[in-house]
């Protein structure tokens, strides 16, 4: 999919607010960078995303300016 490295976050997927934050990052992940994956590992204690870009580099483009209406 890409040369980076997936994402990866720790996560409870008990948790629901934990497991809705993961869906929530995927999307996010696939909006900027289209065909963005994501699954869970290691016993599901993690969270991955497979993309065209790092955490940093959404973590940048979300702060980058304030965000605005979907229509």
């Amino acid at each position: 999919m890409s040369n980076h490295e997936p994402i990866r976050i720790n996560v409870d997927v008990t948790n629901p607010g934990q497991f809705f934050a993961c869906c929530g990052l995927l999307e996010l992940a696939d909006r900027l960078w289209p065909g963005a994956e994501g699954w869970f590992e290691d016993d599901e204690r993690e969270f991955r995303v497979a993309c065209k870009g790092t955490l940093r580099e959404l973590i940048e483009k979300l702060t980058s300016r304030p965000p605005t209406a979907i229509e």
